[in-house]
């Protein structure tokens, strides 16, 4: 028995398949593009498509992760480009930068006088206690209750100048 007649024609029918989908040397680079065209355009039109349309998508899927986060940055710099009166973000970055330096002079301007005052006060603090000649608190007493060495100090002090008081 023949081999067509043994497969049913289907080693035939392999073999003459596999030829179709080889370039032959007869066929010329314009034919072969021509039967693409035809296999593209017509009965695997919806299958190109998808498959083009699935490489597109995934190029660019990145593309437009870029493109949101874009926008996103674009809404919230809006509001300081406006403020600073920057028309892009290099103005709006030498805005900012011009503000951040004016701060950073004013904070030390500030610092500076502070460090002055406190220098200044150091010189006018009040004398220490125990270094005056007058005593710090004055203590009340009952005048009728003193003895008499006591009115005699109280009598001393008066006369050198010093005010005393009892209330």
């Amino acid at each position: 028995m023949e081999e067509k007649d043994k497969t049913g024609g289907a080693a035939q029918a392999a073999a003459e398949s596999s030829d179709a989908g080889s370039v032959t040397p007869r066929e010329t680079a314009e034919a072969r593009r021509a039967r693409y065209r035809a296999l593209v355009t017509g009965e695997f039109k919806d299958l190109y498509t998808a498959d083009t349309q699935r490489i597109i998508d995934c190029r660019f899927k990145e593309t437009k992760v870029l493109e949101e986060a874009l926008e996103a940055q674009r809404a919230a710099l809006a509001p300081l480009l406006e403020r600073y009166g920057a028309a892009d973000a290099a103005e709006l970055e030498a805005a900012v930068e011009a503000h951040v330096e004016q701060v950073r002079r004013q904070a030390q301007r500030q610092a500076e006088k502070r460090l002055a005052d406190h220098i200044r006060s150091m010189g006018a603090r009040p004398q220490e206690n125990g270094s005056n000649a007058q005593t710090a608190v004055t203590a009340l007493r009952d005048v009728r209750r003193l003895t008499r060495s006591e009115r005699a100090e109280y009598a001393r002090r008066a006369a050198r100048g010093e005010v005393i008081t009892f209330k």
